[in-house]
């Protein structure tokens, strides 16, 4: 799925929502792989910034709760 602003989505849905494993790519292009649920970063996933910083870990409601090495 791509949508006007850039943003481009594949992976999983659950009732019309972005919602099990998937790959979304930002107009920034930042990239985030991993779980998703109700269009959300949730569960474990890495978040890699087109300015080359990454992060991973665990994930709720879209922000990262738990950093991988902390």
């Amino acid at each position: 799925m791509e949508l006007a602003d850039g943003f481009v989505y594949e992976g999983e849905w659950s009732g019309g929502q972005i919602t099990g494993e998937g790959i979304a790519t930002y107009a920034t292009g930042d990239v985030y792989e991993g779980e998703f649920l109700d269009g959300q970063r949730n569960g474990r996933g890495v978040l890699r910034y087109a300015t080359g910083e990454v992060l991973s870990g665990d994930w709720e409601d879209g922000q990262m709760t738990v950093r991988d090495g902390d």
